[in-house]
């Protein structure tokens, strides 16, 4: 009998999870007039599609209103087969979507939407991100220009940095318009958008080259000397570095600043 329970809940697992319904009908009694032994399961292998479907679309709102509802639809059933079936949260199934994007269809055709899913998947792990102190300045106030020139930064884990070919901000920005009313133009408009988190709401901003630029860098570990001199060489403004960090430590972007 053990056993038997046992071959049911794995059938019915393999259902849920993958779709594939026909195992269940050895082990369910016959169904009421009217209703099939399928029907009878389809709260539960239905569920969980719907389930993945609504948490998706809480988490990618512009995206979904840029595809529409049908090819929403779609989207997240050609991605069901992707989904981390170890990930017990529903809020972070959609980690892997800006990645399934790029070789999709929809990749293809829309080719911002890998990068708008990716600003989207960034405002929701900044939402839900650890938001760690802001760095002790104090330490800066004796330096000379060459320790200044070393100084490395560590930013906040949930502040996030995103690099797209084509206006992903104003397309987000537009997610409550109507579809039909929105007309925007994505040729050669390319963004840089930082998002952080202010008190309890998620800030995404659009960043000049330059701001992007260094911002970019020292993310990636260089030192303020070097950032300078990248920033000197592509002709985006090296003089303005220590603005810029004033503006990240002032939004307590900045965590750790080590000499």
């Amino acid at each position: 009998m053990i056993e038997e329970v046992i071959r049911l809940q794995r059938a019915m697992a393999n259902a849920v999870l993958t779709g594939e319904e026909a195992g269940l009908l050895d082990y369910l009694a016959d169904p009421p007039p009217g209703c099939d032994l399928l029907h009878r399961v389809g709260a539960y292998t239905g569920g969980y599609h719907a389930r993945v479907e609504e948490s998706l679309l809480e988490s990618f709102p512009a995206l979904a209103a840029v595809l529409g509802g049908a090819a929403f639809h779609s989207l997240v059933h050609r991605y069901l087969p992707c989904i981390n079936r170890d990930e017990p949260n529903l809020n972070y199934i959609g980690r892997d979507l800006p990645g399934f994007l790029a070789d999709d269809e929809l990749g293809v055709a829309l080719p911002f939407v890998p990068d708008l899913a990716r600003l989207e998947w960034a405002v929701l792990e900044c939402f839900h991100g650890a938001w760690l102190a802001a760095a002790d300045l104090s330490l800066l106030e004796d330096l000379g220009q060459d320790q200044l020139a070393s100084l490395r930064l560590d930013f906040q884990p949930a502040a996030a940095l995103v690099v797209s070919d084509w206006p992903i901000k104003e397309i987000r920005d537009a997610r409550d318009y109507d579809r039909d009313s929105v007309d925007i133009d994505l040729v050669d408009r390319p963004d840089s958008v930082l998002v952080y988190r202010a008190g309890f709401d998620v800030v995404t901003e659009g960043l000049g080259e330059a701001e992007a630029t260094a911002l970019e860098s020292m993310r990636a570990g260089a030192t303020l000397g070097q950032t300078v001199q990248q920033l000197a060489d592509s002709g985006a403004g090296g003089d303005d570095i220590g603005a810029m960090f004033a503006r990240w430590t002032g939004l307590s972007l900045v965590t750790v600043v080590r000499a």
